[in-house]
């Protein structure tokens, strides 16, 4: 079968490998036996490209799905590769797909097959940096030989696990912030801290209103909030009792409300907490 419709360049190989089978080495020389070896190796390199460049095409039409198999499944099946070197496998091809300039490397033969591998498994969870870097770790890998290349690429991979936890830290930083919305009856507080703000935080609230014993019946949330209150109160300069109920709170209420007269008009209902709005008479009576 041929993908040009001329001579199929397998039915070279396939002839190459059975003139090689009847070769006569009997009278070689050592150093004419090693140099044919070298020949093989490079030989079975650039097979083993072409075999990464072959599960790229099928991958990237999902030829598996013809027989109802994941690509794993069918290479394992199909090819005689046991599953996890079929994955290995696939991961590589996959890669090779999401970063061009690797492929272009690897078909050129400026890198091998052992190299890209070594790549694809340092990129894993670290692909976009990758991407940044690709051109560099391309460089190194077509200089450096395959047996020194683990130590390479074990070096990027710490390095690069490093700037994303710096990207990620410096990512939550900026993600910091607090909101605090009116709704009817009171208010919701919602925001994200970054890591060790949320220790700081949770640490300080835990300690300013710790559970005090069976008559405690507060939750945690609840001797959160009320810790919360108590540390604003606090930076106001309020002299404040240790837990909740607190005074300090501005209230503006109506002198019918106060007294507790009959409702004679809206205009008299005024009960409020001065930068929030209304609220009920028995919460401006637990803060007067």
């Amino acid at each position: 079968m041929s993908g040009s419709g001329g001579d199929d360049p397998l039915d070279h190989i396939r002839n190459g490998l059975v003139a090689l089978a009847t070769e006569d080495r009997s009278s070689w020389s050592a150093a004419t036996l090693t140099d044919r070896l070298i020949e093989l190796r490079t030989v079975q390199e650039r097979i083993d490209a072409e075999m990464l460049r072959a599960v790229r095409e099928c991958d990237a039409v999902d030829a598996w799905q013809e027989e109802a198999l994941g690509g794993v499944s069918w290479l394992a099946s199909k090819t005689g590769l046991v599953r996890s070197a079929a994955a290995a496998m696939l991961r590589t091809a996959r890669f090779l797909t999401r970063h061009e300039e690797s492929a272009k490397a690897l078909d050129a033969g400026d890198v091998t097959v052992p190299h890209v591998e070594l790549l694809a498994r340092a990129a894993r969870q670290r692909d976009d940096l990758y991407s940044e870097h690709e051109t560099t770790l391309l460089t190194t890998a077509a200089i450096v030989e395959v047996q020194d290349f683990p130590e390479i690429t074990r070096r990027w991979a710490l390095s690069a696990d490093d700037e994303l936890a710096r990207r990620d830290a410096a990512f939550a930083f900026e993600r910091r912030g607090i909101t605090i919305s009116s709704t009817t009856g009171g208010g919701v507080v919602d925001g994200f801290l970054d890591p060790e703000a949320t220790a700081t935080v949770s640490r300080t609230l835990d300690e300013l209103q710790p559970h005090d014993g069976p008559a405690d019946t507060r939750s945690r949330r609840q001797r959160w909030a009320d810790a919360l209150v108590l540390l604003c109160e606090r930076a106001r300069g309020a002299n404040l009792p240790d837990s909740r109920p607190i005074t300090g709170g501005e209230i503006v209420m109506s002198h019918d409300v106060f007294a507790g007269h009959a409702l004679a008009g809206l205009d008299t209902l005024r009960c409020d907490i001065d930068g929030f709005g209304p609220v009920a008479r028995i919460t401006a009576e637990r803060l007067v």
